[in-house]
């Protein structure tokens, strides 16, 4: 096996900094994460009210920006649940197991939106 190391001059480096940072701020990316952040609260709250199980998480900011790990109840097969999403669904979505206790974890951005959380509610609605 080889490997193939590259090198970037800090020039480079500093170009590419620079574009990325017009790009975010050629979508008012704030706004970007603002609708983000509250899309995930939203699809936690709806996920949290189907299976009647708390967040493990205030609400606040702090602890919740663009992600949420959301509590399944305890009967779910991880496995059964990720496979039946793809194949039954079209939703990928990492379904984890945290000491001994089942999660989904959702995450929004600027290519997700509130029919993503719909859809992924909906199904979860169905299977669980």
């Amino acid at each position: 096996m080889s490997v193939v190391r590259f090198r970037v001059s800090p020039e480079l480096l500093a170009l590419a900094a620079s574009a990325a940072l017009d790009f975010r701020e050629s979508f008012d990316w704030a706004e970007v994460q603002a609708e983000s952040h509250r899309l995930t609260l939203h699809t936690r709250t709806r996920i949290n009210d189907l299976t009647g199980l708390e967040s493990i998480s205030p609400d606040s900011s702090e602890w919740i920006g663009q992600l949420a790990s959301i509590r399944l109840p305890a009967a779910v097969d991880p496995v059964a649940l990720k496979a039946r999403l793809f194949d039954e669904f079209r939703i990928e979505v990492p379904i984890t197991v945290w000491n001994g206790e089942p999660f989904v974890r959702v995450s929004f951005t600027a290519h997700t939106t509130e029919a993503d959380s719909d859809a992924l509610v909906d199904a979860l609605q169905q299977l669980l």
